[in-house]
Order: C-alpha cells, then sequence, then structure tokens
C-alpha cells in the first residue's frame, strides 16, 4: 500500500481572502506566533498522529517483514527437510519399487512354477489316462484271456465228451468183444466137446473095429455079418466125413470170425491207436495250454507289478505334488502377506508423498504469497521510507518552530503527547486484535482444509484398501479353488487307482481260481485216461493172449482131427 501525506483541509474553512493573505500578514510582529495558531495546532497534531501511525506501520511492517524473513527461512528449512523427506521417500519408493519387481519376478516364478505344477499334473493325468488305457487294455486281454479260457474249457468239455464218446464206444467194443469173445468159448468148448465126444466115439469105434477084426480074423465065418458091419462102419465112416467136413466148415466159420475179430482188433487198435494219438495231441495241447497259463501267470504277475510300480509311483508323484502344493500354499500365503505389507507400505508411502506433494505446493505457493508481499511490502517500505523521511524533514522543521514555539508552553506540549500515546496504545491494541482474529480464521479456513483433504486422502485409502482386500481376496481364492481342483483330481485319481486295484486284483484271484480248477480238471483228467489208457491196454493184451490161446487150441484141434482123419483112413 501507498501511503500519501494528505493536505488538511478544515471542517469550517477559512474565507479565501484570509487564505491568500501572506503569512507576514497573518503573524504576530511582537511574538512572532500566527494569528491561525490553533488551526495550525489542530492539523499538525493530526499531521503527528497520522504520521506516528504511519511511523508504527512502518515499524509493524519492519517485524512484519522480519518475521515474514524467518518464516521464509523456517519455510526453506521446512522444504529443504521436505525435499530430504522427499528424496528418502523417493529412495525408499524406488527401494520399494525394486522389492515389488523383486517380488514381481518372484510372483512371476511361483506362477511359472504353478504353471509346471499344472503341467505336471496334466502330465500326470495324461500318464493316468495312459495308465487308464493300459488298464483297459488289460481288462480287453483278461476279457480275451477269459474268452480263449471259456473257449479252451468249451475245447476240454468237447474233448471230454469226446473222450466219454470214445470210453463209451470203447466200453461197448468191449462188451461185444467179451460178447463176442463168450459166444466163442462156448462154441468152441460146445466144438470142442463134440469133437471129444466124437473122438470117443472113434475110439471106441477103433476099439470096436479092432475087436470086429479079431473077430473078422478069429471068426471068417461070420462074413455077412462083418459086411454088415462093414456097411455099418462106411455109414458111420461116411457120417465122420460129414462131421469132419460139417467140422471144417465151422473152422472156417471160426476162422472167418477170428478175422472179423482181428478187424475187428485191428480197427479197436487203430482207433485207440487214434484215441493214443490224440490223447497225446490233448496231453501236447493241455502242456501247451499248461504253458499258456504258465505264460499268462507270468503275465499276469508282471502286470501285477508294473502295475504296483505304477501305484507306488504315482502314489509317489502324489506325495510329492501334495508337498509340492502345501509348499506352494505356504509360498502363496507368504507372497500374499508380502503383498499386504509392500501395498500397506505403498500406500502408506504413497499416502505421505501425496501429503508432502499436497504441503509442498501448499509451502511453494505460500512461498509464492510470501514472496509477492515481500516484494509488495518492500516497496511499500521503499515508497513509504522515501515520502516518510520527506515528511519527517519537514516535521522535524516544523518541529523545530513548534517546539521552540512551545518552549513557553511545555504542559500544553506533554498533555498532547501523552493523549497521543493513549491513542496510539488503544489502536495498537485494536491492530492486536483484528490481526488475531485473521490470523484465527485463517488457521481454521486452512485446517478446514487440511481436514478435507484427510477426510478425502482416508476415503481413497479406505477404497484402495477394500479394492486390494477384494483382489488378494479374489487370487486367494482362484487360488484355493484350483489347489481344490487339484485335491478333487488327486482324490478321483487314487480312488480310479484303487477301484482298478481292487477289479484288477479280484479278476486275478478269479483266474488264479479259474486256471487251478483247469489244471486240477486236466489233472484228474490226464490220471482217468491214462487209467482208461491202461485198462484198455491190459484189456488188449488180455485178449490177444487169448487169441492166441485159442489159436494153439484150434491148432490142436486141426492136428487132432488130422490124426483122427489119418487114424480113420489108416
Amino acid at each position: 500500500m501507498e501511503y500519501h501525506l494528505e493536505r488538511y483541509s478544515p471542517q469550517h474553512p477559512l474565507p479565501e481572502s484570509i487564505q491568500k493573505m501572506e503569512v507576514s500578514e497573518t503573524v504576530c510582529h511582537y511574538c512572532g506566533v500566527s494569528y491561525l495558531i490553533h488551526r495550525e495546532i489542530k492539523a499538525l497534531e493530526d499531521k503527528i498522529l497520522r504520521l506516528e501511525s504511519e511511523l508504527k506501520k512502518c515499524r509493524d511492517a519492519e517485524q512484519r517483514e522480519k518475521e515474514l524473513i524467518s518464516r521464509v527461512n523456517s519455510l526453506q528449512q521446512s522444504l529443504e527437510e521436505v525435499q530430504q523427506q522427499k528424496e528418502t521417500l523417493h529412495n525408499a519408493s524406488t527401494l520399494n519399487e525394486a522389492q515389488l519387481q523383486s517380488r514381481n519376478k518372484e510372483l512371476k516364478e511361483s506362477r511359472t512354477h504353478l504353471k509346471r505344477l499344472e503341467a505336471d499334473i496334466d502330465d500326470l493325468n495324461k500318464e493316468i489316462s495312459l495308465l487308464s488305457s493300459a488298464n483297459n487294455g488289460y481288462k480287453n486281454e483278461n476279457s480275451q484271456t477269459k474268452s480263449k479260457l471259456k473257449t479252451i474249457v468249451k475245447c476240454l468239455q468237447s474233448l471230454k465228451t469226446e473222450f466219454v464218446n470214445i470210453s463209451d464206444i470203447a466200453e461197448e467194443n468191449k462188451k461185444y468183444a467179451n460178447q463176442k469173445v463168450k459166444e466163442f468159448r462156448s462154441y468152441h468148448q460146445q466144438i470142442i466137446a463134440a469133437h471129444q465126444t466124437d473122438l470117443q466115439q472113434m475110439k471106441l469105434k477103433n476099439v470096436s473095429l479092432g475087436k470086429e477084426n479079431n473077430e473078422l480074423l478069429k471068426l471068417k465065418e461070420n462074413y455077412l455079418k462083418i459086411e454088415k458091419d462093414s456097411h455099418v462102419f462106411k455109414r458111420n465112416a461116411d457120417l465122420a466125413d460129414q462131421k469132419l467136413k460139417n467140422l471144417e466148415n465151422a473152422n472156417q466159420l471160426n476162422k472167418q470170425r477170428i478175422r472179423e475179430l482181428e478187424d475187428k482188433l485191428e480197427n479197436y487198435q487203430e482207433i485207440n491207436h487214434q484215441s493214443v494219438m490224440e490223447s497225446n495231441q490233448y496231453k501236447d495241447q493241455l502242456k501247451n495250454m499248461k504253458n499258456m497259463v504258465e505264460e499268462l501267470n507270468c503275465q499276469l504277475r508282471k502286470k501285477e507289478q508294473h502295475m504296483e510300480n505304477l501305484l507306488q509311483n504315482s502314489q509317489i508323484e502324489v506325495h510329492e505334488l501334495q508337498q509340492k502344493l502345501h509348499a506352494v500354499r505356504r509360498e502363496c500365503n507368504q507372497v500374499h502377506e508380502q503383498l499386504n505389507t509392500k501395498q500397506t507400505d505403498d500406500n502408506e508411502v504413497k499416502r505421505k508423498q501425496q501429503v508432502m506433494s499436497t504441503l509442498v505446493e501448499q509451502l511453494r505457493d505460500s512461498e509464492k504469497k510470501l514472496r509477492s508481499e515481500i516484494e509488495s511490502l518492500k516497496k511499500e517500505r521503499d515508497t513509504t521510507t522515501s515520502a516518510h523521511q520527506d515528511q519527517i524533514l519537514q516535521l522535524k522543521n516544523s518541529f523545530r518552530q513548534k517546539l521552540e514555539e512551545f518552549e513557553k508552553s511545555p504542559l500544553k506540549l506533554e498533555t498532547l503527547l501523552q493523549k497521543e500515546r493513549n491513542n496510539h496504545i488503544l489502536e495498537i491494541e485494536k491492530l492486536k486484535e483484528e490481526m488475531s482474529e485473521s490470523f484465527h480464521m485463517s488457521l481454521e479456513i486452512e485446517k478446514q482444509k487440511y481436514q478435507k483433504l484427510l477426510d478425502k486422502y482416508q476415503e481413497d485409502k479406505l477404497n484402495a484398501e477394500e479394492i486390494a482386500k477384494k483382489q488378494v481376496a479374489s487370487a486367494v481364492q482362484c487360488h484355493i479353488e484350483a489347489i481344490n481342483d487339484l485335491e478333487e483330481l488327486l482324490s478321483s485319481t487314487r480312488n480310479t487307482f484303487t477301484e482298478n486295484e481292487i477289479s484288477l486284483k479280484k479278476e486275478i484271484d478269479g483266474l488264479k481260481k479259474v486256471i487251478k480248477d483247469l489244471e486240477k480238471r486236466i489233472a484228474n483228467s490226464d490220471k482217468a485216461g491214462e487209467e482208461e489208457t491202461t485198462k484198455l491196454n491190459l484189456e488188449l493184451a488180455g485178449k490177444q493172449q487169448e487169441l492166441k490161446d485159442f489159436e494153439s487150441k484150434l491148432k490142436t484141434c486141426n492136428q487132432q482131427l488130422e490124426e483122427a482123419n489119418c487114424q480113420v483112413i489108416n
């Protein structure tokens, strides 16, 4: 503000004629005092008051300038401190950014690790699918082996039926051969009995012939009787010839029957040989089946071992995956905690940065305002000092004159000065009150501004914290869902493995039981076949011996017949 000395204009101005009068005309020549002294004194008093107030203002301005300079210095110091804090905060923010980058790298690494784990889980799922496909293949192979075993069982059953049929046929042939042998034996015994009777008769006749010959020798007289006896003998010879012919025919028939029996025996031997060959083939097939069953058992054992190894490896891998999942969960929890702490630190740093930036901006604005005020005050001070110096010079001159004038009346001067001092004190107190009120008002306004800023900052902080918490909760929920899905997959794979293992064990136990039953049946069939073959061989040997005996007997009979014929001829 520019202060100008105003010219005094009285309330009841003098007329122009008096104002135009010269000083010499208005001054007393005796005492040198102007006749218009009261008006001039009042004007000078007013000027003195104004000048004192202006001096006080100047002094107050100097004090304000000093205060402002001190305030500017304090503000500069606070600015330096704020800059230092800003630098420290910037360094802390750079460190936090570096830590955030490192944490982001760790998060990326953990995500890559999670991806690797997911890839491992996919590989495990593929292995599980391969194992399930292998299990299905094994099931198919087991079904094929079951079907093969069923076909083998059917073949064995058919072989059993064929063997039973063959045994039935053999028994029928045995029965038929036994019947024929019995018939042949009975017929042979009848023939032998007839031959014996005929031989006895022939012997008796030979004895009678001897007697008759003796009688012929002794009794030639009885010629007629001898002729009659000769006719009887001839008749008997004819009968013997007929009997011999009948015996020869019977012998031929017996030979034909023996040939038929030999043919039947040969056929039976061929059938027996074929049955032996078939039994050997069946034995070979049974051996092959046993080898196949042993190979299948070995394959099943190998598959069981392979499945057990796969199950052990899968259990080990599942355990490792569970450990990895627990480690990943721990790492995720640690990372989330670190992220939360870093987010809180970052939020605090950002808040401090915002607060400091607002404070710096406010301080800069206040600094600019103070500098502008200081410049304006300097200008005012320069103008006022120049004006005051001029006025002071004028006042000094006027005071000198007035002092010279008022040396005669010092009491009036003191009273006037005391009044002016009292007025000046009152004005200073009023100014102090106004300044304090304005300062309090400005402080309240600043407080309200800062309170609003703090409320906004707290709201933003709460919103940011809620958003960060929601994001962290969503991320944690996603991780938990992923981990739960992995656990469900692991539990389902375990259940499938256990179910497949149980089903495979059941199928293997069933196959073992079937194989044991087949082995028992095969052993029983082998034993029964061997026993039956031994029985058949023994029966065949007995029948061959009987045939040999019968042939020897036939030879003896033929010899006896030939001897009888020779004797008859003789």
